[in-house]
């Protein structure tokens, strides 16, 4: 794609008249596709209100919205200053053009490398959990610092400004007569084409290097594919764009806007494959799943990651939706809230994910006033020089924070969980703890002589997570059926109702 092609044709000639498309039919297919090309913004509004669901929402929305926008200026530029040459001056008709290519060829990148960056982060973050590495550690503060918000846009911003700035020196630089109805000189054309081919390749290299990185990670959401996807057509796409543009000053190219037309089916394959596709992965894939339509609670969800199985199962998709910090967290709480043996402290479990530093941060998984009440909460033990290790805490301190999370995982990731293979169980598992707690409740009103009201009323009660089960518990409704055993079977084949760590409880056998 050129800058300055849009505005050349007829450098052999000065006269305005003959810088214009001569060829109606040409002109009438410039028309046509501006017309056609107003599908683009009704594109980009659904994609943009959709960005929260799973098919958009790991692709930087926002980003692409943005990159994608600038691509469609791009191409009605071209195509304004192909239709209308004779009404523009040579450096109007270059920044125009070059301007919003090149803030497109740029924004694209930096989307590309932030989704790198991300899946970079999420192996970190394994790792550290893992290893608990200060070396892990400090690069993974480093990567969340990068990308938040407020960082990342200001390095988006630099980004930008040095990656114009040589075209805006090549414009200062380079004397010409700057009238309106007059072609670029010559030696500016070839200047802006040798400048665009020049960002092009560098553009190609380092879209290549990222792609490499990418090659490397899980395909999740076809986010591998899209980009991998865009870096082989656009380079095919730029082996017919670069012919039409360096030689777009003849009369051939000149009369049917092949430099044009070649610009313009590289915006729309982009558009196509970074919004039209996850457009209709939400529409039609299976990604749009009904969060309503799931089976399970916070409860269940609870006595599943209490498997040693589940847990397995589960932080292994977590790892796929870049969510794993938060199954981290649940385990590290949940071994606070019992004191399991070599538990985090909570000034520990703190520093790991509340902090602005943490490492497995759960600022995006919990809403503000969760986040901000535990920052308040710790903050203010500094402030008034106290020991954060001399303060006692009870064991249901982060209970507030615990359900948040697991209110977080049942309605984001469980619903996806289970339409995946590492899910597969889950459903035997729903139908196990419904019978085995249904079992409990009767067994328990029975002695207590409740009737059938009082027990139903009973199995539905609360929505607090029960406690964590002992094998002995989860085991109960297989053990039922047996005939009663000895004394001496009892005290050596008993084992303990109290809550247990998530290390030591097995798998529950189905």
């Amino acid at each position: 794609m050129s800058t300055a092609s849009n505005a050349h044709p007829g450098l052999q000639n000065s006269d305005a008249s003959q810088t214009a498309v001569q060829d109606n039919t040409v002109q009438l297919s410039i028309y046509v596709v501006l017309c056609v090309g107003c599908y683009v913004p009704f594109l980009l509004a659904i994609y943009y209100l959709n960005r929260d669901k799973p098919a958009i929402r790991y692709r930087n929305p926002v980003e692409m919205v943005v990159a994608t926008s600038l691509a469609f200026l791009y191409g009605v530029c071209r195509c304004l200053n192909t239709l209308f040459q004779s009404s523009v001056n040579c450096t109007t008709s270059c920044v125009l053009a070059g301007i919003p290519m090149q803030l497109a060829f740029m924004a694209y990148l930096m989307a590309k490398l932030r989704v790198v960056l991300t899946f970079k982060l999420t192996e970190l973050m394994v790792v550290h959990a893992e290893n608990k590495s200060e070396s892990d550690e400090a690069l993974l503060t480093r990567l969340h610092t990068i990308l938040r918000h407020k960082v990342y846009i200001k390095l988006w911003l630099t980004a930008q400004f040095f990656w114009n700035v040589p075209l805006a020196v090549l414009l200062l630089a380079m004397p010409y007569t700057d009238e309106v109805g007059q072609s670029c000189p010559l030696n500016v054309f070839h200047a802006t084409v040798y400048l665009d081919c020049a960002l092009f390749t560098t553009l190609v290299v380092l879209s290549l290097t990222l792609s490499y990185h990418l090659s490397r990670a899980v395909d999740n959401f076809g986010l591998r594919r899209a980009f991998t996807l865009t870096s082989r057509v656009l380079a095919a796409l730029f082996c017919l764009a670069f012919p039409a543009t360096y030689f777009s000053d003849t009369t051939f190219v000149r009369e049917y806007a092949l430099d044009l037309f070649t610009d313009l089916l590289m915006v729309h394959a982009f558009i196509f494959i970074h919004i039209g596709l996850p457009v209709l992965g939400v529409l039609y894939g299976d990604y749009n799943l009904n969060t309503r339509t799931y089976s399970g609670t916070s409860g269940i969800l609870n006595a599943y990651l209490h498997t040693a199985e589940g847990y397995i199962l589960f932080s292994e998709f977590a790892k796929l939706e870049f969510t794993y910090e938060c199954v981290v967290a649940w385990k590290s709480i949940a071994n606070y809230r019992v004191g399991a043996e070599n538990h985090l402290s909570a000034l520990e479990i703190y520093q790991q994910h509340v902090a602005e530093s943490a490492p497995l941060p759960l600022h995006k998984a919990l809403p503000a006033h969760v986040w901000k009440r535990y920052q308040v909460a710790f903050d203010a033990t500094r402030k008034y020089s106290a020991n954060p290790d001399d303060i006692h805490r009870a064991r249901n301190y982060f209970d507030v924070l615990f359900d948040a999370l697991v209110h977080h995982m049942v309605h984001e990731t469980l619903p996806r969980f289970q339409k995946h293979a590492l899910g597969g169980q889950w459903a035997a598992f729903v139908e196990q703890f419904v019978a085995q707690t249904a079992l409990d409740q009767v067994l328990s009103d029975k002695e207590n002589k409740n009737d059938v009201p009082s027990i139903r009323a009973k199995s539905y009660a609360g929505s607090r997570l029960q406690p964590i089960e002992s094998r002995g518990e989860s085991m109960r409704f297989s053990v039922i059926a047996l005939p009663p055993s000895t004394d001496k079977d009892d005290d050596h084949g008993a084992t303990s109702d109290q809550p247990t760590s998530v290390e030591n409880t097995p798998a529950t056998e189905y």
